[in-house]
């Protein structure tokens, strides 16, 4: 408690998932990350489009909140 902190705006193009500050961007540094082409199974950025989401990630949550309910209704 009473240390310092800095923050820093930082910049990602989409569909990338690297980030520099600001004031350090340019424009081709996606081109000269070295990671770029390597796999990506460890990154917590995760793209996915709008049908990808409604698939996988609303289906579980209403599948959770159904049993939820069942469970309410059995008491």
């Amino acid at each position: 408690m009473g240390d310092e902190i800095e923050f820093y705006l930082m910049r990602r193009e989409r569909n990338s998932l690297f980030a520099l500050p600001v004031d350090a961007y340019f424009s081709g540094v996606n081109d000269k990350h070295p990671n770029l082409g390597m796999s990506m199974g460890h990154s917590r950025i995760v793209t996915a489009s709008p049908s990808q989401v409604a698939q996988h990630v609303m289906a579980r949550e209403r599948q959770e909140l159904e049993n939820q309910f069942r469970w309410l209704l059995l008491d």
